[in-house]
């Protein structure tokens, strides 16, 4: 298959940038697990998974540097053997997902990792570990939901389409849009914006020294009830926003507060 070759989106150039500066750390890991309440057919999850991998071109892009610079293309599929661990207890899943996240990918090579576990009453599920750059947390949940959908129609137990999604169509798209007059436009009204550079500010403990930076982290969950799920998807669709830009504004008013400071930027990365 004759290679086509791509350029980094503007996200993963960002990305990339990010494992530059702290390189050799597991900063651009992302972790996720998809439990399955249901004794399962193992087999038949390798399988939903490999078919995962196989229609969506996110796991098989391959990352080289070509003169200096980092481009991207797809590699042809080929199914990949993926090992299944036991365990004693629900509990243990969080000693798998912080083994898996200790991995340093190297960029030009295979940039996820996943492992089926199955527990003693004959369920389970798989946990993924992929790299920033090829996916993010929300990609995860379309992992998980893609994956159950795969598993039950091969069980037989379901007919529902299992949608996929191309990477490729995002770039080029993005270089649609960077030709485009819409992008002249945005462009000038970003400039006009950072005519005066916005304060700096940040939240407090956190770090600024690179040379105090560390990888290790723990994670802090909270579980919203339903009732207030369904009233923050129902006041973004009627507002006409995304359930991501109401998290962000709920966390500008946050910085606002701790801050008194209105002139502000929040930087952050979508991985699409």
């Amino acid at each position: 298959m004759e290679k086509i070759f791509y350029n980094l989106s503007n996200p993963q150039k960002s990305i990339l940038l990010t494992e530059q500066y702290y390189a050799n750390t597991n900063i651009n890991n992302i972790c996720g697990t998809a439990i399955i309440n249901e004794k399962l057919d193992f087999n038949l999850l390798e399988k939903a998974l490999n078919n995962l991998i196989k229609e969506n071109d996110s796991f098989l892009l391959k990352i080289s540097k070509i003169n200096d610079e980092f481009v991207q293309y797809i590699k042809q599929y080929e199914f990949i053997p993926i090992e299944l661990i036991s365990l004693n207890s629900k509990e243990e899943i969080s000693n798998l997902e912080n083994s898996m996240l200790k991995k340093i990918f190297n960029i030009e090579d295979k940039l996820f990792e996943i492992k089926m576990f199955k527990l003693p009453d004959g369920s389970g599920g798989f946990t993924i570990n992929v790299h920033h750059i090829i996916a993010d947390g929300w990609t995860l949940g379309l992992i998980s939901r893609k994956t159950i959908i795969n598993y039950s129609i091969l069980n037989g137990n379901t007919s529902e389409e299992s949608l996929s999604y191309s990477y490729i169509d995002y770039l080029k798209s993005e270089k649609e849009y960077i030709k485009s007059e819409k992008f002249l436009k945005d462009k000038e009204y970003w400039q006009n914006i950072f005519k005066t550079i916005p304060n700096l500010i940040e939240i407090p403990g956190s770090l600024t020294n690179k040379d105090e930076f560390s990888c290790t982290a723990n994670r802090e969950s909270f579980i919203i009830n339903k009732e207030l799920v369904t009233n923050i998807q129902n006041y973004c669709k009627e507002n006409k926003i995304s359930v991501f830009n109401f998290f962000m504004a709920i966390i500008s008013i946050y910085m606002y507060k701790i801050s008194n400071i209105n002139d502000f930027v929040i930087r952050n990365t979508n991985f699409k």
